[in-house]
């Protein structure tokens, strides 16, 4: 056989060592409302420094 290639161990892992995601309502719920949080935060971020360059190279 050959050796074990990166991907088979972590499928191996995956399979027998890591815990199966938390996919439950409340789990999806809770992590959309984070990213979207999350999201909104980096457009105001982004927003905010654009302005600032804005007015530094004017």
């Amino acid at each position: 056989m050959i050796a074990l290639t990166r991907n088979e161990i972590l499928r191996l892992l995956r399979q027998f060592a890591l815990p199966e995601p938390a996919r439950d309502d409340a789990h999806v719920l809770h992590w959309s409302r984070w990213r979207r949080r999350h999201q909104h935060q980096a457009a105001v971020s982004h927003r905010h420094w654009n302005h600032i360059t804005a007015e530094a190279t004017t």
